[in-house]
């Protein structure tokens, strides 16, 4: 779906996005870990599977993906998409920092929410992890 949108318009802020975080995730989540069990980011981190080649292609094109996109544009899709590159390299500070700043741009945005508290907890700050999860369980269950 991303592809086929950005074949018709390249500059798709949504679109590069979304197939950028969608290129991490494959790296998070499938890429060759043991037994290849599906991963959580901690997971991942921890047993090299983002260091792994097939990953860090992944990794390199979301990142290409996003260069694609304006410099400028700090949209909360953008700021969600640099902060899980981010945190799939392994600097977790600028993934909390480029989270933060998804939220500032929309409060609501859960998934942001969500790889922020995921982000605090590998940093060892549960209860901040808590309440971000708490107050985005709020605004799913708020808009269903």
């Amino acid at each position: 779906l991303y592809e086929r949108v950005l074949s018709a318009d390249t500059d798709n802020t949504e679109a590069l996005a979304g197939l950028a975080m969608t290129e991490v995730q494959r790296a998070v989540r499938w890429s060759g870990g043991p037994a290849s069990v599906p991963a959580t980011l901690g997971a991942a981190l921890a047993d090299g599977r983002l260091r792994s080649q097939n990953a860090q292609a992944a990794l390199d094109r979301a990142e290409r993906l996003l260069a694609r996109a304006n410099a400028n544009d700090d949209s909360a899709v953008l700021s969600q998409a640099r902060g899980l590159l981010a945190s799939a390299r392994g600097d977790l500070a600028s993934a909390a920092k480029a989270y933060r700043r998804a939220l500032k741009r929309d409060p609501s945005a859960f998934g942001a929410m969500i790889n922020l508290a995921d982000v605090l907890s590998l940093q060892r700050q549960e209860t901040g992890a808590l309440h971000l999860l708490e107050s985005a369980y709020v605004g799913l269950s708020a808009s269903y």
